[in-house]
């Protein structure tokens, strides 16, 4: 017959003490990454004020990277610029607004699968976003037509 043997109570607080210190340093370090791959527009574009008759959407979903940022940026469109500013959330972690100049955004063929988002090139960042708003660098307006 086998006496059962139980793991001290201080063994549990420690494994669970570690795993959450783990898992918060991880997060950290993901929110350090998204935050200074979006700031590498913000640092290239600063902010402007939007022009007259501008559209403006808010919580858009856009991919920096490999860092998804489901509908935590508002956009602005203009005719000279697009400009990307930050939720409160991705403002907390660090991120700052950006205004794009057009003739700056290289966008990449348009998708079969997903049609409305477009995939773009900007300065040194692979940027997906709503093709409402990318789309205007080709001239297109924010409805789509030319």
């Amino acid at each position: 017959m086998t006496t059962g043997s139980s793991v001290p109570s201080w063994v549990v607080v420690l494994i669970v003490v570690g795993f959450v210190l783990m898992d918060g340093l991880i997060m950290w370090a993901l929110f350090r990454g998204l935050a200074n791959m979006w700031n590498e527009l913000a640092r290239a574009y600063p902010a402007l004020e939007p022009g007259e008759g501008a559209v403006r959407r808010e919580f858009q979903s856009f991919k920096v990277g490999i860092f998804n940022m489901g509908y935590s940026v508002h956009v602005v469109v203009d005719d000279t610029h697009l400009h990307l500013l930050p939720s409160w959330t991705l403002r907390k972690i660090g991120g700052k607004a950006a205004s794009v100049p057009w003739d700056e955004v290289r966008l990449k063929p348009a998708g079969k699968w997903f049609k409305g988002l477009r995939s773009a090139k900007i300065g040194k960042v692979d940027l997906c976003g709503p093709a409402w708003a990318l789309n205007l660098a080709e001239g297109r307006g924010p409805d789509g037509r030319a």
